[in-house]
């Protein structure tokens, strides 16, 4: 796992972008970890249907830490 990603710093127009260009490489079992302003609701049905798994825990109003790990 590498050090997470901090999208609150990413244009809203790249978040997209920065995050699959990270799930993707993910290899069975591994996981990534970002950190949005919001929590990302839409992206959960996209995820799922990708075969990743995620867990989200809300730290501060503008933090939301979400870890995205890929099935085997």
């Amino acid at each position: 796992m590498t050090e997470p990603v901090d999208l609150r710093k990413v244009s809203i127009f790249e978040r997209h972008n920065v995050l699959f260009d990270q799930i993707m490489k993910l290899k069975a079992g591994e996981s990534f970890i970002f950190i949005n302003d919001h929590e990302p609701r839409p992206l959960y049905p996209e995820l799922a249907k990708r075969g990743f798994q995620y867990q989200t825990k809300k730290e501060a109003e503008d933090k939301w830490v979400v870890t995205v790990k890929k099935g085997k």
